[in-house]
């Protein structure tokens, strides 16, 4: 594996002494980034900031009002972020719109993002609508939501204890309904939550068929329906090695069976590579290593699997020491053929949140800075 001194380009930087990014999310084209941020002393307080790239970067602060209840601690101050795409029909046509939905310890919150992106005078302060999360020292630790047939939008989310709720948006009312939840089937907390995307993605995706959450109790759970599955990951018996990240990829679908890959961000190992077929077990394809010379103990380095055409996969690792690692893996010849880390921070530097966008990895450096580099 060579590394290479990547150019890095900062498109949002915070004073970390003050204020803590904890998400970020990218508008489809790249131009705008929303993130999520909390102040650093003690009021709990959480703004989103908007962020235009190009030749005229500017920020502003989103008028978006978030209502969370009195943190415990800092450490409470967990947020996911998403822009998601809707589909409805509106009189005879399909009408395309993007809302915001976050995440906070207390909720789900989701609002439309139409008048967000002129730049020109916000106006009013919008208010999202919320659905409250009742339970007692629980907390929401992620979520994805994804456009369903129709004028609503799912999200599910996992929580601290081990639960995973459904919701369903209707757009058009912004009403929250509960569809289900899943309480007493997990050993530990689920740290994330994934979709599984086939190779050919569509711009605007209608459903998604499949979640991956990954747990401290090292095992990958699989929402397909109402179907829950679980894989085991690594031995819980080896302290130092604990599951923090998990992300799936469907290489071929047919309409009884399908090929799907699964990478696994363990601690202290490195991204495991898993094979499956419907209805079949998992097998192990390769473990991607990372170098490290002290102990990882962060949970938040995720991976992301990324298809390049159509039989490349490239499994992306963030890291605790400022490196991004790439690995393309070649999944008809069943083989690795190229690899490479890109040094994009110090080396006592967290990189993490990795998202890739048209050709670029976005990701965070510790939870000060949004990078950007180029995806070779």
């Amino acid at each position: 594996m060579h590394i290479v001194e990547s150019m890095l380009e900062r498109i949002h930087e915070v004073d970390a002494s003050s204020v803590s990014i904890s998400d970020f999310a990218a508008s489809p084209t790249g131009h705008f980034f929303i993130t999520v941020e909390y102040a650093k002393d003690g009021s709990g307080r959480c703004d989103l900031k908007l962020t235009k790239t190009g030749l005229h970067e500017e920020v502003f602060e989103v008028p978006i009002a978030v209502d969370i209840s009195s943190l415990c601690n800092f450490d409470e101050a967990k947020s996911c972020i998403q822009f998601v795409a809707v589909t409805r029909p509106v009189k005879g046509k399909i009408e395309h719109e993007h809302f915001i939905v976050l995440s906070t310890h207390d909720g789900i919150h989701a609002v439309p993002c139409t008048g967000l992106f002129t730049l020109a005078d916000f106006g009013e302060i919008l208010k999202p609508v919320k659905w409250r999360h009742l339970g007692l020292h629980d907390r929401i630790n992620s979520f994805w939501a994804f456009n369903v047939p129709g004028s609503y939008l799912h999200i599910v989310y996992c929580t601290r204890l081990g639960s995973i709720v459904k919701l369903s948006l209707n757009v058009d009312t912004c009403t929250f309904t509960k569809i289900s939840e899943i309480r007493n089937q997990v050993g530990d907390s689920l740290n994330t939550c994934t979709p599984c995307l086939p190779t050919a993605r569509e711009t605007e995706i209608i459903e998604v068929p499949e979640l991956v959450f990954s747990c401290f109790d090292n095992k990958v759970y699989i929402l397909e329906g109402n179907k829950l599955e679980k894989f085991t990951i690594t031995d819980l018996l080896d302290d130092e090695k604990t599951l923090i990240s998990a992300q799936g990829a469907i290489a071929k679908r047919y309409s009884t069976r399908s090929l799907r890959f699964y990478v696994a961000n363990v601690t202290n190992s490195g991204c495991h590579l898993f094979r499956r077929r419907t209805g079949s077990d998992w097998d192990l394809v390769h473990i991607f290593e990372r170098d490290f010379k002290q102990t990882e103990k962060c949970s938040v380095i995720d991976c992301q699997l990324v298809w390049n055409g159509i039989s490349q996969l490239r499994i992306i690792s963030g890291s605790e020491n400022g490196k991004i690692y790439i690995w393309k893996y070649d999944t008809k010849r069943e083989m690795i053929t190229d690899s490479e880390t890109l040094k994009v921070a110090s080396s006592n530097d967290y990189i993490h949140d990795l998202k890739v966008l048209n050709d670029h990895i976005y990701f965070l450096i510790n939870q000060e800075c949004i990078g950007k580099v180029f995806l070779h």
